[in-house]
């Protein structure tokens, strides 16, 4: 039977910082015993007022469209899809691209359904609520005129945007379905379907809906506007199908929108639904966070929240052809205006990368991967031509098609090399050979031949420390790759030439810095962090931005890193340990320098919490902590290998290391460290304190029911 949250916080005793007590734990002999559907629901955003201006619109998506959700009087919604580019007409030259604010991203256009009178537009109660658990958003009114109840969501499995709109009323009221775009582009009432097209540079976009559970009749208001009409009726329940679709010039994206609701529409609402919320309950269970503050401290659930709804953001943006854009994504909200040109930067795209490796979401990571993959043959023809040597430059400030930006310098090595490193990287997290040998590895080594050439010509371009350890980071992964797949042997004693120069590299690699908070410390770790919150302009959805139209998906990433990091973090090897050490543990994971894994680095004194997490070599991690001290740490190993581990109450105190009912070792020393078997669970604990005393409970939480507060930060609307 499940224990309430309420009741194992009555049952949980308080930590000593010396020797914790047999408290609860939610360890199942494996990983953390969640219901994660009341879990997650207790990061629910809601608003108990109706967002009347479009900066407080709700988002929800399937990761290739997006859709930005209010109520000013009635529901207004604006869509987008991830490839929707409005480039400049071509140049006459192909390395001039023209001013950067010239190349634009845009919305497909807005769906409004309205009622005569307004059914939004002065409820006497009314709840919104964007449902984590499910990616659905609701809306509950009430008022005058009657009630009103909204569900909406962009299924995950078919390619729509569905609206499930009914209303109850005393009397006959007119309703419509309007469908607009600001822009100049042909919009169309044909039957019961209204729809936009739209030519682009290189390619034609289309947009059409359509409704079913009521008759509608199609018509065309404007240029620029066009109405599905429903029958009058006192109350009323219709569905609203809104496909998005792109195609060449010559292609016929009408066709393929049609094709999409066609098929939606034959699978029904309900088959929608129920797939749609299956697909985000599996998201949620690859990884898991919980904080908690001590009682009148806010800050450790505030920032859970947040963890769990950046997860959300980065999920509906990044399942497209095409790496998302940071400055917005899919979720513009006041027509086309987006926050700076449709270009990417490559330290923002690494900070939306890089909370998602740890958090098991690689797959969010493919478009990234796909878009520097894409552009590499391209762009190493352009570095040969401008550079005269091979390998590849990415600059850091590109458009779609790899033109940089950027104020390039002949010095300058681009920005190429960390984004291999973290490609690098995501394999590690999760290996796999496929992604190793067609991914991981011809990037990183095109990228490192250039800066490893150019820098034997140029040598300001590889003159600062960080900059030799990345490149000794890439040229150690090359090597080790090299032997490892049977690739490039002629190319080896380049390498091991270029890493001697470079000298080896003093620790594993990582990531640039996103968040200025590296040196946090138990002590400041909650002032500090909430401080950070504060600092940001957060709207009431959960965007962190300084135009209220663009969130900032990079300040995203940086927060849900600055969670992972006070959890779990690869740290560097000691040298006096790494003196003594057996040599078979010394060899790091994927050719980068040998690390050591620490629990709850930085995590803030008198904080209770839990985490699932993977670290490098394909190690899943999960821990407890009560009162800033961890309980126990639970690896679990999916390709088998060795892993090292600080000693997480310290050195001197002895603990255990065990694989179910086998005690495989005993120590005392400040690192820990076993060879795993693949699919296996090793759990380390203390020696005197027993786990298996320990009650255990299952994690469950209630569902959010309103804003929530941190200083000057708002999550949600009051009434």
């Amino acid at each position: 039977m499940a224990i309430s949250a309420a009741a194992t916080t009555a049952r949980s005793l308080i930590y000593s910082v010396g020797t914790p007590s047999n408290s609860a734990v939610s360890f199942n002999g494996t990983s953390l015993n969640i219901d994660h559907a009341t879990c997650i629901s207790q990061h629910d955003v809601v608003y108990l007022s109706p967002p009347r201006h479009n900066s407080n619109a709700m988002p929800i998506g399937d990761g290739d469209i997006g859709a930005t959700v209010w109520c000013p009087g009635y529901l207004q919604m604006q869509i987008q899809k991830s490839d929707l580019w409005a480039d400049p007409p071509p140049t006459a030259s192909p390395d001039n691209p023209g001013p950067a604010a010239n190349w634009r991203q845009v919305s497909a256009g807005a769906v409004a359904i309205h009622s005569e009178p307004e059914m939004l537009s002065g409820p006497t109660k009314f709840v919104q609520r964007l449902s984590l658990y499910t990616g659905i958003m609701t809306i509950q009114s009430d008022g005058p005129v009657g009630s009103c109840q909204i569900t909406s969501f962009v299924s995950a499995t078919a390619g729509v945007v569905v609206i499930r709109y009914q209303d109850q009323t005393l009397r006959n009221i007119e309703r419509h379905i309007e469908l607009s775009q600001w822009r100049d582009g042909h919009v169309f009432a044909l039957g019961e379907t209204v729809g936009v097209l739209q030519s682009l540079r290189d390619r034609r976009y289309a947009m059409i809906a359509r409704a079913e559970g009521k008759r509608c009749t199609a018509k065309l208001q404007d240029r620029r506007t066009a109405h599905l009409i429903v029958e009058p009726s006192r109350s009323t329940s219709f569905t609203v199908y809104i496909a998005t679709a792109t195609s060449a010039r010559d292609g016929d994206p009408v066709a393929v929108a049609k094709s999409r609701i066609d098929t939606a529409m034959a699978r029904g609402y309900e088959e929608l639904l129920r797939e749609h919320k299956q697909h985000w309950a599996l998201f949620w269970q690859k990884s898991f966070v919980r904080l908690r503050g001590p009682q009148g401290d806010p800050t450790g659930e505030y920032l859970e929240n947040l963890w769990h709804l950046g997860l959300y953001q980065l999920a509906c943006c990044m399942h497209g052809y095409d790496a998302p854009l940071s400055n917005g994504a899919t979720w513009l909200n006041a027509q086309d205006l987006r926050t700076g040109p449709a270009l990417y930067e490559g330290p923002k795209l690494r900070a939306m990368i890089a909370p998602l490796l740890p958090s098991n979401h690689l797959e969010l990571t493919v478009p990234y991967v796909e878009t520097y993959h894409r552009l590499l043959p391209e762009v190493a023809a352009k570095t040969g031509t401008k550079y005269g040597v091979s390998g590849t430059r990415f600059p850091t400030v590109f458009n779609r098609f790899g033109v940089g930006f950027d104020q390039e310098t002949a010095h300058s090595a681009g920005d190429g090399l960390e984004a291999a490193l973290i490609v690098w990287q995501a394999w590690r997290y999760a290996p796999d050979p496929f992604f190793l040998r067609e991914k991981a590895y011809p990037l990183l080594r095109s990228c490192t031949t250039f800066v490893l050439e150019h820098a034997e010509t140029c040598p300001e371009s590889c003159a600062t420390a960080a900059q030799r350890e990345k490149l000794a980071l890439a040229l150690r992964a090359l090597l080790w790759a090299s032997l490892e797949l049977e690739l490039d042997e002629e190319m080896r004693a380049g390498w091991e030439a270029g890493l001697r120069r470079t000298g080896e590299p003093t620790g594993p690699y990582t990531q640039d810095p996103t968040v200025p908070l590296d040196d946090l410390t138990p002590a400041d770790a909650s002032v500090r962090l909430s401080a950070w919150i504060a600092s940001h302009g957060q709207t009431g959805q959960g965007f962190f931005t300084t135009e209220p139209h663009t969130p900032n998906l990079a300040f995203t990433g940086q927060l849900c890193a600055a969670v992972n990091s006070i959890l779990l973090r690869e740290e560097r090897l000691p040298e006096e340990w790494a003196a003594n050490a057996p040599s078979e543990i010394l060899e790091g994971f994927g050719g980068m320098p040998p690390g050591v894994l620490r629990i709850f680095p930085c995590f803030p004194m008198k904080w209770s919490g839990g985490f699932v997490l993977l670290a490098p070599g394909g190690f899943r991690v999960v821990s407890e902590a009560n009162d800033g001290v961890p309980r126990y740490v639970a690896v679990k190993s999916m390709l088998g290998g060795s892993f090292r581990i600080f000693n997480p109450w310290g050195a001197g105190v002895a603990v255990k290391i065990s694989n179910g009912h086998a005690r495989v070792q005993e120590s005392d020393e400040e690192i820990l460290y076993a060879t795993a078997q693949a699919g296996e669970t090793y759990t380390i604990e203390r020696t005197d304190t027993q786990l298996s005393r320990a009650l255990r409970v299952r994690m469950t939480g209630r569902r959010n029911d309103g804003p929530k507060i941190l200083n000057t930060n708002v999550l949600g609307a009051s009434s």
